[in-house]
């Protein structure tokens, strides 16, 4: 069972969930998520996408107008970031990623071990800085 949760106006506050969830925000509040696991796909046209101690093994991320900076307390099986020229930033646990990367921005950090065959995938697309870190 999926939940679809769409607003367009305030901000979108999921604290804890647990299953497959999907967001669609056209609020300029955007969108903060807390220590959520399983399957999310959000979908916000403007307004940050904001992200701690994320447990999700999947997420997904299209972010049309607002930034993206997503904390992982547990490593995800995959993400997908989707920006425009706002900043993305991900910080994940310290593990071996698969990462693709396509921005036109000369702007982007990595500090993640990252290997071809890794079993756990990371892809951002984006015109802006994008930047993919250990967590704290």
């Amino acid at each position: 069972m999926v939940v679809e949760v769409a607003v367009a106006d305030g901000v979108v506050d999921v604290l804890s969930f647990d299953g497959d969830l999907t967001v669609r925000t056209t609020s300029s509040d955007g969108v903060i998520l807390g220590p959520v696991r399983g399957s999310l796909s959000i979908d916000s046209s403007s307004g940050p996408v904001i992200g701690r101690h994320l447990r999700a093994s999947e997420l997904t991320v299209e972010a049309q107008d607002g930034a993206v900076d997503l904390m992982f307390a547990r490593a995800p099986m995959a993400l997908v970031v989707t920006g425009d020229d706002e900043s993305i930033r991900v910080l994940v646990p310290d593990l071996l990623y698969r990462l693709e990367i396509a921005t036109s921005s000369a702007e982007v950090e990595i500090d993640v071990d990252r290997a071809a065959g890794a079993p756990r995938d990371i892809t951002i697309s984006s015109t802006g800085p994008v930047t993919v870190a250990r967590s704290p």
